[in-house]
């Protein structure tokens, strides 16, 4: 007799429940173990109480939705994004986010600072590929916000 035989003799149910039960725990090991080498980011680390002022967004994109002209948002050719305003008597504050998906590291939020003709040349140097350029600002004690997804090319 050779040794396959032997251990095929002893095989029985109680040895294949054995041998399902130790693959099955090796394998749930390996989820775990390769779950808890991954990297998560997070979109902003207070996110419940972003949720919870979230109302407060959707009135802000509603004032946005009523203007005749909406803020535009362009990369030009030298790789600078510029940022212009409708035409408005009123002072304009407050900021813009320029929010990678793919990377938080890369995230960066600047102030409106309108130059004369209500447009703002942004020089920093984007990385290329998806952003979302997140703009809250208030006019005349009205407060705005709009989202606007960018797709740089470099």
């Amino acid at each position: 007799m050779n040794i396959i035989t032997l251990l095929w003799a002893k095989f029985n149910w109680g040895t294949g429940i054995f041998l399902f039960y130790s693959a099955f725990v090796i394998f749930m090991l390996s989820l775990v173990f390769m779950s808890m080498q991954q990297d998560i980011q997070l979109v902003t680390e207070n996110y419940y109480a972003k949720g919870v002022d979230f109302q407060t967004q959707i009135n802000e994109q509603s004032n946005v939705a009523a203007l005749k002209e909406k803020p535009t948002i362009k990369q030009l050719e030298n790789g600078n994004v510029e940022i212009t305003f409708p035409d408005s008597d009123s002072k304009i504050e407050g900021e813009i986010a320029f929010f990678r998906p793919s990377d938080k590291d890369l995230d960066f939020t600047i102030p409106i600072q309108l130059q004369e003709n209500k447009n703002q040349l942004i020089k920093q140097k984007i990385e290329q590929g998806l952003w979302k350029v997140k703009l809250s600002w208030t006019e005349k004690d009205k407060k705005f916000f709009q989202e606007t997804v960018l797709v740089a090319s470099n």
